[in-house]
């Protein structure tokens, strides 16, 4: 038999219907949990809405718990396939009741890092759902075969996924159903495509030693040292003593692990010339308004410099 007509078999045994599935191993969330819920329903009860993350399971929004705000009209505060962001506040698992607080989902820090793992989740789901209909196995079969496993290792499920894109290697850690693993790569390959992150730290640096200035060079070139041509590491003055160091990386994790390792080889250094190191801002990923503010940061500190050498030189002059 053809390794096709195995294939095409293997499908035919396990070819299910795609069935809807949570995007978690948990089957339910947890109280204090962020939860992205779709209004359904309005009664002289509450609001009900449907968990998407966890199989559409139901939850409901008592009124006292919709807003802080007064309400007159029910319809101005809840509609009807409105997505809403809410934190649990109860889970009866035996009775399957979920009492959701719309209110008390007020932090907008939480309430983006929220949106955030939603939309990678709803892209996983997504690729899992291709999976199920391109392989024959059902999703649930796929979350629990290696999905599950890489949320568990990785955090999240589509950071493994991006990652895999330049190292498909990551993924021999887990045991795929027959055929999956290849379709899975060739997805990512096509959907995924991955863009550039610059990962930044923020250090000060002083010494102030006979030699105080080539001491700070020489330990920042230690930290340079450890970029290559793939991840080049790169320092930049903003003003004494503030320094930033970069690089950009399509790998976030390892990017950022990159620049811990070239901080702790700065601050080795400095400190053998009898220098001081202070980590101000750890390695992370910075956006492109990060950037432009960095920019406006040192335009201004080089006008104020100007300033002050013109100040100089009119009192000179006098």
């Amino acid at each position: 038999m053809s390794n096709n007509e195995e294939n095409m078999n293997t499908k035919k045994t396990h070819k299910k219907k795609f069935e809807k599935c949570r995007f978690y191993e948990n089957i339910y969330p947890q109280v204090g949990d962020l939860v992205v819920a779709i209004v359904t329903k309005i009664t002289d009860m509450g609001v009900y809405a449907s968990l998407i993350e966890y199989n559409n399971i139901e939850g409901m929004i008592v009124f006292s718990e919709l807003t802080t705000r007064s309400m007159r009209s029910i319809n101005k505060v809840a509609k009807i396939g409105r997505q809403e962001i809410c934190v649990v506040l109860r889970v009866d698992q035996q009775k399957g009741y979920i009492d959701l607080s719309r209110k008390r989902a007020n932090n907008e820090e939480e309430i983006k890092k929220c949106e955030k793992k939603f939309k990678k989740s709803k892209e996983v789901h997504s690729i899992i759902r291709h999976l199920s209909d391109s392989t024959g196995f059902s999703s649930v079969e796929l979350y629990e075969s290696f999905c599950w496993p890489i949320y568990s290792d990785y955090g999240h499920a589509y950071d493994a996924f991006s990652l895999a894109y330049s190292k498909p290697e990551i993924l021999n850690a887990y045991e795929f159903p027959n055929g999956v693993k290849e379709e899975l790569l060739l997805t990512i390959r096509t959907r995924m495509t991955p863009h550039p992150v610059k990962i930044r730290a923020d250090v000060q640096l002083t010494c102030f030693t006979y030699n105080g200035i080539g001491a700070i060079r020489e330990s920042l070139t230690e930290g340079e040292k450890l970029g290559d041509e793939i991840h080049p590491i790169e320092v930049t003055l903003v003003a004494p003593p503030h320094y930033i160091i970069t690089t950009t990386t399509l790998d976030k994790r390892g990017g950022i692990k990159l620049l811990k390792q070239a901080c702790l080889s700065i601050k080795k250094k400095i400190e053998e010339k009898q220098g001081n190191f202070e980590l101000k801002k750890a390695p992370r990923v910075v956006s492109a308004k990060d950037d432009r503010d960095l920019i406006k940061l040192m335009k201004d500190l080089e006008l104020n410099n100007q300033d002050v050498d013109d100040d100089e030189i009119e009192q000179d002059e006098y």
